[in-house]
């Protein structure tokens, strides 16, 4: 069900430990700027991956012409209720400091011990 694990790695390319699943949600359709990108993600799927008690990140991809894309994520943490219609456009994965608020948000949850994952990448919470 979920596309990707992905596993962290250290400042040399090595694997160290710590990972996350990635759900990849694709579309054509161009929503407006404000708007988000549509990602139906069911209540079900939410609780599924939630189950899994371990970081799971949502990417929506759009599609654009000239062989662009562009990509948002949003975190699918143990806070998170009910299903994803649409991910917002707040956390581009272009970003650096989005990639490093992944990297960092993993590698904690890993570090503390505890069975909840709980993002920052999230509806509502800005970085």
């Amino acid at each position: 069900m979920l596309d990707f694990i992905v596993n962290l790695v250290d400042e040399f390319g090595k694997e160290h430990g710590p990972f996350f699943f990635l759900q990849v949600r694709t579309t054509e359709v161009v929503a407006r700027q404000r708007q988000g990108i549509r990602a139906n993600f069911s209540p079900l799927e939410v609780k599924f991956v939630q189950a899994r008690k371990v970081p799971v990140y949502l990417a929506a991809v759009v599609s654009k012409e000239d062989d662009c894309e562009e990509i948002y994520v949003l975190g699918i943490d143990g806070l998170h209720e009910g299903g994803v219609r649409v991910v917002p456009r707040l956390f581009p994965l272009s970003d650096e400091s989005v990639r490093l608020e992944i990297y960092q948000e993993v590698n904690d949850y890993f570090e503390s011990g505890l069975k909840i994952f709980v993002s920052r990448l999230t509806k509502g919470r800005k970085t």
